[in-house]
């Protein structure tokens, strides 16, 4: 017979939980801009996490350059 108490969310759907992530990010002392940019994409089913996990991306600016904020931009939209 099996068991009719509802299990935790972590139970049901275990790679939920597998990782958490938290985000700050700071414009730093010489920038008028902040050209930090990130990604998260976590699987929306146990099948897709089994497949291919998680995916976190940061991509630090490149202050030194022209439109630094640009390569990390577009770091993060085109890797996943």
């Amino acid at each position: 017979m099996s068991d009719p108490t509802p299990k935790p969310d972590s139970q049901q759907r275990p790679w939920k939980d597998t990782a958490r992530h938290a985000v700050i990010t700071d414009i730093g002392m010489r920038r008028a801009i902040n050209q930090d940019a990130l990604s998260v994409m976590q699987a929306d089913s146990q099948a897709t996490w089994q497949r291919l996990g998680h995916i976190y991306i940061v991509a630090d600016g490149m202050g030194a350059h022209a439109a630094g904020e640009l390569a990390s931009k577009l770091a993060v939209e085109l890797i996943p």
